[in-house]
């Protein structure tokens, strides 16, 4: 499912002290932040360095209707 083909590697980090929080992987020709292994479409919270907010969000239904194509 994992596109690993792709040349360029993007890392998501902490605004405010760069800290990684995660990347972005092609998913089925979609990019999607991916954190442990897990497609991401809402993640809340803090950085545990730093303290800086952290806010991502997609579609729940991009998300479904990708994985329901390939099945």
């Amino acid at each position: 499912m994992v596109d690993e083909s792709a040349d360029v590697e993007v890392i998501i980090e902490c605004q405010k002290c760069g800290r990684v929080v995660g990347n972005i992987q092609k998913v089925l020709s979609q990019d999607w932040l991916v954190v442990n292994g897990i497609a991401i479409t809402v993640m809340r919270g803090v950085c545990t360095d730093c303290g800086q907010e952290f806010h991502w969000s997609i579609s729940e239904k991009k998300l479904a209707q990708l994985f329901t194509k390939e099945g």
